[in-house]
């Protein structure tokens, strides 16, 4: 029986069915031509020999063209965030580079609790929680998770009635949000793998197509 009020991270099949195909027929188009570009655009890239040309075309095209992050990177303290990002990157390129060989739905998330954490924070301070789960998604989208602040809130506050601990936007937060997803990734691990391979979207962008519409419908 579900516990009453928990939706999001315990969702109805009917209701995922039909968010998802209400996506693919709206918005698969800019799936299509920008964030699928951009996953297999960095798939190719030395994460240990990242250069500032390619953070200026796919990170900077995932965040500004797809992510609609414009108001927050261009913001004069984020100013130059490109360079910085880069430097991000050549400190922990091993780190995210050994990131890459994981599945969340296969992984024990306390053995990599810390460099998660760290990355997470590194990124954030650079490019603020939504753009560093886009940066990690970039990453490896069968790992991370993306979240924005809408998303982040919502799943947060079922998070609680579960476990009676809050998700901050912090490598903390973020981690819980990895292991909420996580959950919620195995508990309907068939649906999420019958539209990943419907669609040829990862499972991850599934369940984010799934959260996002969840919590904007009331806008709609």
């Amino acid at each position: 029986m579900k516990e009453e009020g928990v939706r999001l991270l315990d969702p109805d099949d009917e209701v995922v069915e039909r968010i998802i195909q209400q996506h693919e027929e709206e918005l698969d188009y800019c799936d299509k031509v920008l964030y699928r570009r951009c996953i297999e655009d960095f798939e190719k890239v030395n994460l240990c020999e990242l250069t500032e040309e390619q953070v200026k075309g796919p990170i900077k095209v995932f965040l500004i063209n797809w992510g609609m992050l414009s108001g927050v990177l261009e913001r004069d303290g984020k100013k130059g965030w490109e360079k910085r990002l880069l430097n991000v990157f050549k400190e922990h390129c091993k780190t995210l580079e050994k990131f890459r060989k994981l599945k969340l739905e296969e992984e024990d998330l306390s053995k990599f609790k810390e460099d998660i954490k760290q990355c997470y924070e590194a990124i954030r301070s650079e490019v603020g929680p939504t753009g560093a789960s886009k940066v990690l998604h970039l990453i490896n989208p069968e790992f991370f998770p993306m979240w924005d602040e809408k998303i982040r809130k919502k799943v947060s506050c079922e998070y609680k009635k579960l476990t009676r601990k809050r998700i901050g936007e912090s490598g903390e937060g973020y981690y819980k949000f990895m292991n909420a997803i996580q959950e919620l990734l195995l508990k309907k691990k068939e649906l999420w793998t019958k539209w990943s391979e419907k669609t040829g979207k990862s499972k991850l962008r599934i369940i984010d197509i799934y959260l996002w519409w969840e919590v904007n419908k009331d806008e709609s």
